[in-house]
């Protein structure tokens, strides 16, 4: 799909940047960064030389994520290591990347969908790698097919495939059209591939949402038939039935981490450790056994207390409940021509919350770059002609 520029070189150029940052979202860590960063900076200059920076104050994400990243930097005064804290500043920059997103791309049908199609894109290269990449590790190197895998790359493909999703329920996908078909194939295998339980359970739960949200239980249905052929395979079974593992506090897995680790770590830092300044050293006085090099407690709420405190945690649901609100109103808003984006969008960022309870996903910078481009989605939508109301 081919997107107009108004301004080959203003405005176009910036809209190029921000959509080949969404691109290597799911690809690369480092061009995803340099073109954010790059695209935050010109972006930033671009609204204030055509007097548009109130937009970003009358968003409803401005007061969220100024107040998150005061949190951050506040954060220092009290890290158990300052330096490591310092060091994560430049994630702040990230949450700027919702505004670039939703104030400078077109607000129109073809600006919107493009949005969605260079997200879907990176991922589906990335699922064509590891469907090359798995293989051969494990039948040539004889690596453990579930130490291929990463807790990373399913999350995203659980985004690409919820937006996939949506885009056929709402009958935006004609039989003759094998690009769409071909992502969903490829985003649905990478998600199998890698073996994580908690995105599985994550993506239906996401998917449910949908079907509820579309009353088209026939995409259910079809994700429920896929599960249970899956169910027959020996790795598939496996996978679940070390399920058991993460509920004994002994074995080092989640239930230690919630019920052991936390719990000490939050009363000995009431105000929080500092955000990014936990370290594996601190979790294995208070537990039997920690997994080597584990620097978070598997859990969005739990690590947010233990880095900024409680009021942290306070400012973090702000921001998710103002993501979570916003993205609702927009699927009630019947005037949204590209509605289905308004209801994956908010599917995926639900599921990437759920996955969230068993995952710090919120620390990893992809993931945090995809929950910011939901979000610059849903200002996107708000910003299109189609909605009443202004961002």
């Amino acid at each position: 799909m081919n997107m107009k520029f108004k301004k080959l070189s203003g405005e176009g150029w910036l809209q190029a940047l921000i959509l080949l940052h969404i691109f290597f979202i799911p690809v690369a860590i480092s061009p995803a960064q340099v073109l954010l960063f790059t695209a935050v900076a010109a972006g930033m200059f671009f609204l204030l030389r055509e007097h548009r920076l109130a937009e970003i104050k009358s968003s409803s994400y401005f007061v969220p994520v100024l107040l998150f990243g005061l949190m951050i930097i506040l954060s220092y005064f009290w890290s158990v290591r300052p330096s490591v804290t310092a060091h994560k500043f430049h994630r702040i920059i990230y949450y700027l990347g919702l505004f670039m997103t939703g104030l400078l791309l077109c607000p129109d049908r073809r600006g919107i969908r493009l949005a969605v199609w260079m997200f879907v894109s990176g991922s589906s290269v990335q699922a064509v790698w590891d469907l090359a990449r798995v293989p051969i590790l494990v039948c040539v190197r004889g690596v453990n097919l579930y130490d291929t895998g990463n807790m990373r790359d399913p999350q995203l493909y659980l985004v690409s495939l919820i937006l996939l999703a949506a885009f056929f329920m709402f009958g935006e996908v004609r039989g003759k059209n094998r690009i769409c078909w071909a992502a969903l194939v490829l985003n649905a295998a990478g998600l199998i591939i890698h073996f994580k339980r908690g995105v599985w359970i994550s993506f239906f739960i996401a998917l449910l949402l949908l079907v509820l949200l579309t009353r088209r239980w026939k995409a259910l249905a079809a994700a429920a038939l896929v599960a249970g052929s899956l169910v027959f395979v020996p790795q598939v079974q496996q996978r679940l039935a070390g399920l058991k593992d993460e509920f004994r506090t002994g074995q080092g897995g989640r239930m230690a981490l919630w019920t052991e680790v936390a719990p000490a770590l939050i009363r000995e830092h009431p105000l929080g450790m500092g955000y990014g300044a936990t370290r594996n050293e601190d979790f294995t006085p208070h537990t039997a056994y920690v997994q080597p090099k584990l620097t978070h407690v598997h859990n969005n709420a739990l690590q947010i207390i233990l880095e900024l405190g409680w009021q942290g945690l306070a400012v973090w649901i702000l921001w998710m409940g103002t993501a979570l609100v916003t993205c609702g109103r927009l699927v009630r808003n019947p005037e949204v021509k590209e509605r289905w984006v308004a209801l994956g969008g908010l599917a995926a960022l639900a599921g990437l919350l759920v996955n969230g309870m068993v995952e710090y996903n919120f620390g990893d910078s992809e993931i945090l770059m995809a929950y910011c481009f939901l979000m610059g989605l849903s200002v996107l939508l708000r910003r299109s002609d189609a909605a009443p109301a202004a961002i």
